[in-house]
C-alpha cells in the first residue's frame, strides 16, 4: 500500500523564498539559448545559424520547452513556484492537440482538487502508462534555475512537476538528475562537481520515492535509480556520438541523457563543446541546455546566437520572463 504522507496546502518548496537561487542571468539565458540551438540541430544537423524554420520550433522538444514557460511565468508573478498557478497556466493548452494525454488527465484531476503528485499516481495505478520521451525533461527546466542553490527544494519541485507527465519512477528521477546537472553547471562547476551534485540529488529523490512506494513500485524505483547512477558514472567515458536504437522509450531516454552528459563532460571549452553538438543527434536539445548552463549565452557561436535571438523571440520571452 502506498505510504501517503499528508501535505496540506502548498508543497514544501513553495514557501522557501530564501531557497531561490541568485542564478547569473547570463547563464539562465545561456540555458535557454542552448536548448533552442539544440532543438534546431536535432531537427536539422546541417543548421548553421540560418533562419529557423517553423517546423523546427514545432517539434516535441520545442513544445515541451514552451510548456516550461508556465513555470517561469508563475515565479515571475508570485515570487515563488506555485504549483496551483503553474497548473492554471497549463490549462489553456488543453485544446492544443500537441499536449499529451497524460498531462490532460493529470490537469483534469488537479482541477478537481487532487494534488499533482497524487494525480500522477492515480493515472499510474489506473494503468495509464504511455511512453515518456526524453524531450519531456525540458518542461521542468525552469525549476533548475529557480532552485539552483537548494537541492532539497529542487528535488521536491522536480518530482512534483514530473508527476504531471508521468508517475513513472525513471521519468521522475531522470527529471531530478537533469535539473540538478543544469543547476550545478549554472554555478560554473566543472564536470566532476556537476556529476557529484546530480548524484546527491538522485540519492535524495530516491529516498523520497522509496518512502512513498508500495511493494509493486519499490523494485521499479530501486532499478531506475541504480540504472541512472550507472549512466552518470559512465557518461564521461567513451559515450559515442552515434546512438544505438533503443528497445523502448525508457531505454531511448537513458541513451539521450547519457549522450548529453557525455558531450558536456568531454568538452573543455565552449568552442569544442559546440563543435560536438551537431553530432549529438536527438540528444542535442538536452546537451545544448547543459552547454548553455556551463558556458553562458555568449558561449554559443555568433551565428547561432543571432538566429535564436531573431527567430525564437516569443519562446525566449516566455522562458526568460
Amino acid at each position: 500500500m502506498r505510504n501517503d504522507r499528508e501535505r496540506g496546502g502548498e508543497p514544501a518548496y513553495a514557501s522557501r523564498l530564501d531557497d531561490r537561487a541568485p542564478t547569473d542571468p547570463r547563464r539562465a539565458r545561456g540555458v535557454v539559448f542552448g536548448a533552442i540551438a539544440g532543438i534546431a540541430l536535432a531537427a536539422d544537423p546541417e543548421w548553421d545559424g540560418h533562419r529557423l524554420s517553423p517546423s523546427s520550433l514545432a517539434t516535441p522538444a520545442a513544445v515541451e520547452l514552451a510548456l516550461g514557460g508556465a513555470v517561469t511565468a508563475s515565479v515571475a508573478r508570485a515570487g515563488r513556484l506555485s504549483l496551483g498557478d503553474v497548473l492554471a497556466r497549463l490549462t489553456p493548452w488543453l485544446p492544443d492537440p500537441r499536449l499529451d494525454g497524460a498531462t490532460r488527465g493529470a490537469l483534469a484531476l488537479t482541477s478537481a482538487g487532487v494534488r499533482a503528485e497524487d494525480a500522477g499516481y492515480h493515472l499510474w495505478r489506473a494503468g495509464y502508462r504511455p511512453p515518456v520521451p526524453a524531450a519531456t525533461l525540458l518542461r521542468t527546466l525552469p525549476a533548475a534555475l529557480i532552485y539552483a542553490e537548494s537541492t532539497a527544494a529542487l528535488v521536491a519541485a522536480s518530482l512534483d512537476l514530473a508527476a504531471l507527465r508521468s508517475y513513472d519512477p525513471f521519468h521522475r528521477l531522470a527529471t531530478v538528475v537533469f535539473n540538478a546537472l543544469v543547476a550545478a553547471a549554472c554555478g560554473a562547476e566543472g564536470p566532476e562537481a556537476t556529476l557529484a551534485r546530480a548524484g546527491d540529488a538522485l540519492g535524495l529523490a530516491t529516498r523520497h520515492l522509496v518512502e512513498a512506494a508500495d511493494d509493486e513500485d519499490l523494485e521499479r524505483v530501486i532499478a531506475a535509480s541504480a540504472g541512472i547512477r550507472r549512466d552518470l558514472r559512465g557518461a564521461c567515458d567513451g559515450v559515442g556520438a552515434t546512438l544505438p536504437v533503443a528497445e523502448d522509450e525508457q531505454g531511448h531516454a537513458r541513451e539521450l541523457l547519457r549522450a548529453a552528459v557525455g558531450v558536456f563532460c568531454r568538452s573543455r571549452t565552449a568552442a569544442e563543446a559546440y563543435a560536438r553538438l551537431p553530432m549529438a543527434g536527438p540528444a542535442a536539445p538536452l546537451a545544448g541546455v547543459l552547454l548553455g548552463a556551463r558556458h553562458g549565452e555568449h558561449g554559443l557561436p555568433a551565428l547561432w546566437h543571432a538566429a535564436v535571438a531573431r527567430d525564437a523571440e516569443p519562446l525566449l520571452a516566455s522562458l526568460l520572463g
